[in-house]
């Protein structure tokens, strides 16, 4: 959930913080038939139903004729105002009447953002859209050691809103490795050296692949207004608002790759691939290409190895109503369509299988040539937008991988329009659709995606473990906070944090790290586990070679003597809570020939009888002894007959004990189930040694016949014809 700042002036209801004579301020207006107030120079909405007072010392309002809403514990009143009155009349009543310290207004506030001072930053209506400047908020505004290599026609790297200008920052990307020109916007003034031996002249300022020269200007603006949207200088008091173009200061860097062919004005394929290649060598993050080729496998092969190295790739869908054109299309590059002002997929926006998300892209304010500005649109401005995002993830953790920046932009983007998403196997992070993808790209809501908590899933009784803000922006206060069977026991704002279990049950819990600035701040919110079981839906399973041997009961078996088995733990594991150590306590004439952490493979005893075991079981918060535990009966000590068997009407099931001495008066009781382990029959407390069973109506089959004696069991098969 995200939090902004609430300046609401509470100087009206607060007279510790200005006092009486700075309530007196506060001026009432009525404004279009409604009441506002003013308060230095700034007017504010006023609830017209409430007025807030707070008695002299001794006077009772009970013995007055209000309707009282709230009381608080400095002796304020919310008073509402009775139906007809007027609330200035009604205001001057109260003041009137000398009973009250203070008499004043409820107010409405206003947030704080931090909004820039762009000239067209009003124009910019995308931004909105994209949700970028709840982020901007939080300090994140593009790091200006993430650089973005945009493959296009050309840069205008004097434009004051991307160059030098008249600031002492720039947003493009200067090379290290070569000595800088002389003059910064003339490439000719550069020492005539290849510094860095990567084959290119004098290239501190990218390099054009088909002029094959150290200048990326030209007279094609298309490369300009691409470069606005990414980077322009935000808060720079100049033109407009880039997204990932910092905030008065240097943001997301352009590495400038021109592949235009200038005297046809298309795009020179042939320099697409070793533009990636450049881009590459040179570190970028994010390689940002707005056009469409015919296939072709040298640029495959290329947008292939920058993938390998852990670029992430985004391309513009194209502009011709048709399937996602190429490279667009490939597999590994993100693909995004264009989005108009009612999230509908405009009209010649590239659609299909292939395409991944949406952004807007129809009357687009950015930056062209020669310090201008212009409205453009299509696909080419839609996909630097998404670009932007990723560079603003990666500027809070330059570490993060391909798929983990592809899914915090896709898995959390808005489903806009009239469209039905579903899930697609071909689409694994989250729903989509094919004309609009997974949805309109979220700024806000893909860098708050990576923002987490990161420490145990569990607390196990009086014990504490560190818990870690990840991928925090910049310049952010912290304040932890924590459900109250959870104590924090490290200095409050601290990263870590260490937090301590305060309960002996099984319970739950949370932490939550508000972080902020002054501009807006966030909530993080983390559940806790306290004192997990160590296991769910635990179960023992018995086995003969491959084969179950189905138990008698809760936890008996009728094993065969000086035999091979495995006994194996089945459990489902508490949230965060793995099993560490399971001990299987087998008597003590029980061969064990193998005990790996899940099962134990062990031989019976030649020896008939019924004996004990017990499974005690480690794990997160600890032992729990004797939790499982049963019998196991080896050999069988009584025997089963039946009379007649094969039967269609009846037959009588003997018990015999193999010393001959079965008790007359022992009790005993008789289960008999089909093969699906279906209950057919159950007699209890038979007397004897006979028990006779109607089959009549039984389908034809074999049935499996038990009988417990004493903590013993004896199985026989039965056939109905």
């Amino acid at each position: 959930m995200k939090y902004l700042f609430i300046v609401l002036f509470i100087i009206l209801v607060n007279p510790k913080i200005f006092g009486q004579n700075e309530s007196d301020n506060v001026e009432l207006n009525k404004i279009n038939g409604k009441y506002q107030v003013i308060y230095k120079g700034e007017s504010y909405g006023v609830d017209d139903n409430i007025i807030i007072v707070k008695p002299h010392k001794g006077v009772e309002l009970s013995s007055y004729d209000f309707k009282i809403i709230n009381k608080n514990k400095r002796g304020y009143y919310d008073i509402e105002i009775p139906s007809g009155n007027d609330l200035d009349e009604y205001f001057q009543k109260l003041k009137d009447m000398g009973i009250f310290q203070s008499v004043e207004f409820s107010t409405i506030g206003k947030f704080t953002t931090c909004t820039p001072n762009d000239d067209y930053f009003d124009d910019q209506w995308y931004l909105s859209y994209i949700n970028i400047q709840e982020i901007w908020d939080l300090n994140v505004t593009g790091d200006p050691s993430v650089v973005i290599g945009v493959i296009d026609s050309s840069l205008d790297w004097e434009h004051e809103d991307i160059g030098l200008g008249t600031d002492s920052y720039q947003n493009i990307y200067l090379n290290p490795g070569e000595d800088a020109w002389s003059d910064p916007n003339d490439p000719t003034t550069g020492n005539g050296i290849d510094d860095d031996n990567n084959g290119k002249i004098d290239d501190w300022k990218g390099w054009h692949f088909k002029l094959n020269n150290n200048d990326v200007r030209t007279t094609y603006d298309h490369g300009t207004t691409v470069s606005g949207i990414i980077s322009a200088k935000t808060n720079n008091d100049t033109g407009i608002s880039g997204v990932g173009g910092g905030f008065g200061n240097s943001g997301l860097k352009i590495l400038f790759c021109g592949v235009q062919n200038t005297s046809t004005g298309g795009v020179y394929s042939l320099g697409v691939d070793d533009a990636i290649d450049y881009a590459v060598e040179m570190g970028v993050k994010v390689i940002q290409m707005s056009f469409s080729i015919p296939y072709a496998g040298y640029i495959d092969e290329a947008i292939e190895d920058a993938l390998d190295a852990g670029v992430f790739v985004v391309c513009a869908s194209g502009n011709d109503g048709s399937s996602v054109g190429f490279p667009a299309y490939l597999s590994g590059v993100l693909s995004v369509g264009n989005l108009d002002s009612n999230y509908e997929r405009y009209y010649d926006s590239n659609y299909g299988n292939n395409l991944d998300v949406v952004a807007p892209g129809v009357g687009i304010k950015t930056t062209t040539l020669n310090d201008g500005y212009t409205t453009s649109g299509g696909t080419s401005i839609a996909a630097p937008q998404v670009s932007a995002i990723a560079g603003l993830l990666y500027s809070l953790n330059p570490n993060l991988t391909i798929e983990e920046v592809e899914y915090a932009i896709e898995s959390t983007a808005q489903k806009v329009g009239n469209y039905s998403y579903s899930f697609s196997s071909e689409h694994p992070n989250g729903t989509w659709n094919r004309y609009v993808g997974h949805g309109l790209v979220d700024a806000s809501a893909a860098v708050e995606s990576i923002i987490s908590i990161d420490g145990s899933d569990y607390l196990c009784s009086s014990t504490s473990d560190e818990y870690q803000l990840m991928n925090i922006p910049d310049g952010c206060t912290i304040e932890w906070n924590c459900s109250s069977n959870i104590s924090r026991t490290s200095t409050q704002g601290s990263n870590p944090c260490v937090f301590s279990n305060n309960t002996t049950y099984p319970a739950e819990g949370w932490i939550e790290a508000t972080i902020s600035t002054t501009c807006g701040s966030l909530i993080v919110h983390r559940d806790i586990y306290l004192n997990p079981p160590l296991y769910q839906d635990t179960e023992l399973v018995m086995y003969l070679g491959t084969n179950i041997v189905e138990p008698y009961g809760s936890g008996v078996w009728g094993l065969e003597p000086n035999s091979n088995y495995n006994l194996r733990l089945n459990y489902t594991p508490s949230v965060g809570c793995s099993i560490t150590d399971i001990d299987f306590n087998l008597p003590s004439n029980f061969y064990v020939y193998s005990n790996p952490l899940y099962y134990v493979s062990f031989r019976t005893p030649a020896t008939e009888g019924i004996y004990s075991y017990s499974v005690d079981v480690t794990g997160c918060c600890g032992t729990k002894l004797g939790y499982l535990n049963g019998f196991i009966q080896v050999g069988n000590m009584y025997s089963m007959t039946f009379s007649p068997n094969p039967s269609s009407e009846e037959t009588i099931v003997t018990i015999e004990a193999e010393d001959n001495k079965l008790d007359e008066n022992q009790e005993w009781e008789l289960e008999v189930y089909d093969l699906n382990q279906s209950l057919k029959s159950k007699k209890e407390k038979i007397k004897g040694k006979e028990q006779k069973i109607s089959v009549s109506g039984w389908e034809k089959g074999i049935y499996l016949v038990r009988a417990r004696i004493k903590d013993q069991v004896v199985y026989g098969k039965l056939v109905v014809k």
